[in-house]
């Protein structure tokens, strides 16, 4: 009980943390990004213990969007993404399994499964995200971006490690 007390605390944190972080980068990235004409940025902070592999797939049309993230880890991982985002389909695990905190600053802290796969769809399409891994543990990312309208895809993959990162430059 005292750890799941404590793990709710640091979700807070987390939260908090994600909140502070990702107003201070996006401030201190508002400038290398007004050339690029970035404009709606979302922050999504990512909670693992072990090295992990994640997948963010984002599917665009008329402004309109889904995302997709799954992961490869064998723990319950912590997603913090924005509370606007509406969780659709879940894959690799029952429903039941899959858990979220109360909305916090206008994040929700997803629970992820091991090996699930969850997606979300939004109204306001992100035209990046601010990915934070504040963990000392090393993330692989695997991004995919398709327009739907102009049939393009871009893939990439990174590894991230105790920093924040945008995933489309």
């Amino acid at each position: 009980m005292q750890a799941m007390k404590m793990h709710g605390i640091l979700g807070v944190a987390t939260v908090i943390a994600v909140a502070s972080i990702g107003a201070l980068a996006q401030s201190h990235l508002k400038a290398s990004l007004a050339d690029k004409k970035v404009t709606k940025i979302v922050d999504v902070a990512v909670e693992h213990t072990t090295p992990l592999g994640i997948e963010f797939a984002l599917s665009v049309r008329n402004n309109q969007s889904l995302i997709e993230v799954s992961h490869d880890g064998d723990e319950v991982i912590f997603v913090s993404l924005p509370s606007k985002w509406k969780r659709k389909e879940i894959k690799g695990v029952e429903l039941k399994k899959v858990g979220a905190d109360p909305e916090m600053l206008g994040f929700v802290r997803w629970h992820f499964p091991p090996g699930s796969s969850i997606t979300f769809a939004a109204l306001n399409a992100p035209e990046n995200i601010l990915l934070h891994n504040p963990n000392k543990v090393p993330l692989k990312v695997k991004y995919t971006y398709e327009d739907l309208e102009e049939e393009e895809v871009e893939r990439n993959v990174m590894l991230v490690k105790d920093k924040s990162v945008l995933l489309w430059e």
